[in-house]
């Protein structure tokens, strides 16, 4: 029976859609088709999709990747409900005159498994062949069923991960990404910071509806005055940035940002009604020396205030003079040094529990700074600068120090399998003593390996430099813990995954955040703890803040998780007093 007319349609666009997201690459099946070679013993395997044309985007083995569809046993696999299996395709009539049983490949057995989305949209095949007659259990035929199921769920990982990437109103970037983004980029850079001209006023007398219209209009003006000059995003609100790599000349951006409000100054036609906003830009260069990505935003942001104060329709370049204090790179860096001289650094601990009765697991050491007269400053305001300064490697020994010191008291008081979270900074791989300096440090605290767990952030995770490898090899092997932090929210969470020796993910907050009432966060989150029950990998869920949230996730079967439902980071007198000691604990950690 043929596809109908309607089905074909719908499944082109759903292929364009997990094309677009990039979701079906070779290299996110390869790991997949490997595997059934393995199981099997089969010299030819393949992913592959319908479209105008029969394709094999991931392979194993010595064929055509392209034929005719009505020249491949897919076709058909791509109708069925079940495993598709072909036992002599040489006497088969349905088969038997096709140019891969006939040519080279001379096909006699094949089975193949649709690849059905969670909508129901058949997509492609996960098939395997063979010049040889075989025979097929049942027990083989499940498994190839549960290994079509893998390849439609990193296909839906991915799409979902793309989608996590964008702003849900407008489709540009959303702030994570363009941060993401940010600390990619070259030396060189330009960021102009645009706020809309009389927007509140549009909310405020016609509506949110026709607010967020506008800022969808707004969205793609940007993106196409962006394209070819740099990246398009939203963090919020009225707020919309343009970012570009590769260029801080002042003329080119101003140039840009002149464009930027002319096209925003056009019309939005919206219900037969026209509006006019104008804008105002705040435009930051990064040409000398390496600006994080907060304090880049940061000076785009004073400029944009300038801009704003002298009338609408501005551009203000960012200058030293528009500082209220100094807080570029070289003076936080300076102030660090009197910090650590001064002891103004001190760890926080935030509980890591067990979701099915509260109870504490571990924790995760987090660095703070008291900042004289203003309190403890958020770590994302300094952090940026401080992995990367001299201090960074002194500061990764202490509060690698401080956690195992830590750990060893936890356990002294009684949580005897107590685990300590340490954060990494790249530079402590550098030297190349990394593992010694954990080994070292176990010893003088007497604990075994698996109190201790190093996260280490994605960009520490795909680096190339084979030492850095080698290092978390050798750790993993000793039995330390090896976290990957925030996942899901870099553009190659799962390419660390192939890449790096892991025993755990940390799924990002961002996620969890919306699993309440966003279906996309709830599918991303089902389809990684799928993903790490793959991997053999553990998992932890970061912000955690309502009884719902944990709930959910208890249904899906996670174990651990942190967050504010249970405790924020805390001082190490209050870790102690309230998880150990048995002191006020939060109602819902009673039962």
């Amino acid at each position: 029976m043929a596809l109908t007319t309607d089905c074909e349609t719908i499944r082109q666009e759903v292929l364009a859609a997990y094309r677009a997201a990039g979701a079906t690459g070779e290299d996110d099946f390869l790991q997949i088709t490997e595997l059934a070679a393995r199981i099997f013993d089969m010299p030819n395997v393949c992913v592959s999709f319908v479209d105008e044309t029969w394709h094999a985007v991931s392979r194993v083995g010595d064929f055509v990747s392209r034929n005719r569809r009505e020249d491949v046993m897919c076709t058909v696999t791509i109708e069925s409900d079940e495993v598709f299996v072909v036992p002599d395709a040489g006497i088969d009539p349905r088969f038997r005159n096709s140019p891969l049983v006939k040519g080279a490949n001379g096909v006699r057995f094949y089975a193949g498994a649709p690849l059905i989305t969670p909508e129901g949209t058949r997509v492609g095949t996960l098939c395997i062949f063979d010049s040889r007659l075989r025979t097929f259990s049942r027990e083989q035929t499940s498994m190839l069923g549960t290994l079509a199921g893998f390849v439609v769920e990193r296909m839906e990982l991915r799409r979902h991960l793309h989608d996590a990437n964008l702003d849900a109103l407008t489709g540009l970037l959303n702030r994570q990404t363009l941060q993401r983004a940010m600390e990619h980029a070259g030396d060189e850079a330009t960021l102009l910071l645009v706020d809309l001209d009389g927007f509140k006023e549009v909310n405020d007398t016609l509506g949110h509806a026709v607010g967020d219209r506008v800022l969808q209009a707004v969205g793609t003006r940007l993106a196409t005055v962006a394209e070819g000059n740099g990246l398009a995003a939203r963090l919020g609100g009225d707020e919309f940035v343009v970012f570009v790599d590769g260029s801080a000349d002042p003329l080119a951006g101003r140039g840009l940002a002149e464009r930027i409000i002319e096209h925003i100054c056009e019309p939005i036609a919206i219900d037969g009604e026209e509006l006019r906003l104008g804008s105002s830009i705040g435009m930051a260069l990064r040409s000398e020396g390496r600006i994080s990505p907060v304090q880049l935003l940061g000076n785009a942001d004073l400029a944009l205030y300038s801009a704003k104060a002298d009338g609408r329709g501005r551009v203000h370049l960012f200058n030293q003079s528009m500082r209220s204090r100094a807080i570029d790179r070289g003076n936080v860096a300076l102030e660090l040094e009197d910090a650590w001289e001064s002891n103004e650094f001190v760890m926080h601990y935030q509980p890591q529990v067990n979701l099915a009765d509260g109870s504490l697991l571990g924790a995760e050491a987090l660095l703070r700074w008291k900042y004289p007269y203003q309190g403890f400053i958020a770590p994302a305001a300094f952090i940026g600068v401080l992995e990367k300064s001299a201090l960074a490697e002194r500061m990764g020994e202490w509060i690698l120090r401080d956690g195992c010191r830590q750990a060893k008291r936890m356990r002294t008081l009684g949580a005897s399998d107590f685990r300590m979270a340490v954060n990494l900074f790249g530079i402590q791989f550098r030297a190349r003593t990394l593992p010694d300096q954990v080994e070292r440090l176990l010893g003088e605290f007497d604990l075994p390996p698996d109190a201790l767990e190093l996260e280490v952030t994605e960009t520490i995770a795909l680096d190339r430099q084979t030492h850095i490898k080698q290092q978390l090899e050798t750790l993993k092997e000793m039995g330390v813990g090896i976290a990957l932090d925030d996942f899901g929210t870099g553009f190659a969470s799962l390419s660390a995954l192939r890449t790096c020796p892991l025993t755990r993910l940390k799924v990002d907050r961002s996620f969890v955040r919306g699993i309440e009432t966003s279906e996309a966060d709830r599918a991303i989150i089902d389809s990684v703890i799928r993903l790490t029950k793959g991997f053999d990998l553990d998992l932890t869920v970061e912000g955690v803040e309502t009884e719902a949230q944990a709930a959910f996730l208890r249904e899906r079967g996670c174990r651990e998780a942190q967050g504010f439902l249970y405790a924020k980071a805390l001082p190490v007198a209050d870790l102690e007093r309230d998880w150990i000691a048995g002191g006020e604990r939060p109602h819902e950690l009673a039962g």
